[in-house]
């Protein structure tokens, strides 16, 4: 059984970006729905790949976390949440999680910032108070080391004795 289910994971690991392609290349005169493809099929890709499964909750948390900070590095917290968010029944369904858990869970990507230009206030702050790009970039890795190392595991934990976590 092993060996089907990760035949089966690769053939969905080429079908996939396959399919994401070729919607693609049909979107030529809409970027925006041609992003948001590109965005959705890469989401589905990573719950195909990630290997998100029930009993390992604080993997799925950081693998979401994860996905949703690169999707926010892709186009902005914005971006991120309006793929991420048609995906949640998927990721509640690959982890055994609540929705209500696996939506609220996306959100704690949205405050991992690497670069001014994901968050507009950052990026207005910078160049209205004329603050050196390198600057504002290391203050936003700083913010962001803070919160993965400190906030983040916080939360799964608060999450956790919450009950969050289990069935329902």
């Amino acid at each position: 059984m092993g060996s089907e289910l990760i035949g089966l994971s690769i053939l969905w690991a080429i079908l996939i970006p396959a399919a994401g392609a070729l919607v693609l290349s049909q979107l030529g005169r809409w970027p925006n729905l041609r992003e948001t493809v590109t965005l959705t099929a890469g989401g589905a890709l990573f719950i195909d790949v990630s290997g998100l499964s029930a009993n390992s909750d604080a993997y799925n948390f950081g693998a979401i976390l994860g996905m949703g900070s690169l999707m926010s590095l892709a186009a902005n917290p914005a971006g991120a949440a309006a793929v991420l968010t048609p995906l949640a029944p998927d990721i509640a369904a690959a982890t055994g999680w609540p929705l209500k858990t696996a939506m609220l869970s996306q959100v704690t990507s949205f405050m991992v910032i690497l670069l001014p230009y994901q968050v507009a206030p950052v990026l207005t702050a910078m160049l209205l108070g004329q603050v050196n790009f390198g600057r504002t970039v290391r203050m936003c890795l700083a913010y962001t080391a803070i919160y993965v190392v400190v906030i983040t595991p916080l939360n799964f934990l608060w999450w956790r004795w919450l009950g969050m976590f289990g069935s329902g």
